[in-house]
């Protein structure tokens, strides 16, 4: 079964982080070979991470927070606007190990879903 996986980052002032861990997310959401979309909503940062991203991964979604939401409010942020059938939550300080991602949809192989979100 092929999944349509979004991953939802959000992230306050975490540029350093996000260039130091980012790319294991990245490497291992490939690796998967699952169908995926990368959101990052950033909870009003003034460390330039908005402008790191949109120049360093123009195909990452990222929504912006006018004002400091918290961590809470920019998960749902996130949640709302992915599209995948299933979500992957991750903080900006996690490096993914290349069999992460592939890994967890063992668990998924099997369950229907719609039974569950009803």
């Amino acid at each position: 079964m092929n999944h349509q996986l979004s991953v939802v980052i959000p992230n306050y002032n975490g540029k350093n982080l996000l260039e130091r861990f980012l790319p294991f997310t990245i490497k291992a959401l490939i690796h998967s070979k699952q169908t995926y979309e990368l959101i990052v909503v950033d909870d009003c940062s003034w460390d330039d991470s908005v402008p790191f991203l949109k120049n360093t991964y123009p195909d990452i979604k990222v929504f912006h927070n006018e004002k400091n939401l918290g961590f809470s409010k920019s998960c749902n942020i996130g949640l709302k606007k992915s599209t995948g059938n299933l979500v992957f939550f991750l903080n900006t300080d996690i490096k993914l190990q290349l069999n992460a991602v592939l890994n967890n949809f063992f668990f998924f192989k099997n369950i229907r879903l719609e039974a569950i979100v009803k």
